[in-house]
C-alpha cells in the first residue's frame, strides 16, 4: 500500500478531474443553484468514506488506524464563544477605554 504525504494542518489541494467528471461537476452545481465545487466535493467525499468504511468493521477500523498514523493528534479542539458574551466583552473593553480619556 502506497503511504499518504499527509501533512496536519494542510487543508488544500488541487483535484484533476478527467473533462467528462469536470462537467458533471459543473452541471450538478448549477442544478443545485450555484452549489460551490468544494462543498459537493466534500459531500461526495464524505458519502464516499463512510460507504465503504462502515459495511465492513475491519475496513473501518483499519482506516481509524490510518487517519491516527497520518495525524496523530487528532481532531483539534475548537474554543467555543457565546455571541452575547463575546459581545458583552467587547462593550465592558469599550467603556472602559471610555471611562480613561
Amino acid at each position: 500500500m502506497r503511504k499518504s504525504s499527509f501533512k496536519p494542518g494542510s487543508h488544500k489541494f488541487l483535484l484533476e478531474l478527467p473533462p467528462e467528471l469536470n462537467l458533471d461537476l459543473y452541471a450538478f452545481c448549477e442544478l443545485h443553484f450555484g452549489a460551490p465545487r468544494t462543498e459537493v466535493a466534500r459531500r461526495a467525499l464524505q458519502t464516499l468514506i463512510e460507504a465503504e468504511t462502515s459495511a465492513d468493521p475491519k475496513t473501518r477500523q483499519k482506516f481509524e488506524q490510518i487517519r491516527h498514523r497520518l495525524d496523530p493528534g487528532g481532531p483539534r479542539d475548537l474554543r467555543v464563544v457565546r455571541a452575547e458574551a463575546e459581545s458583552d466583552n467587547a462593550e465592558k473593553r469599550a467603556n472602559e477605554r471610555n471611562k480613561s480619556r
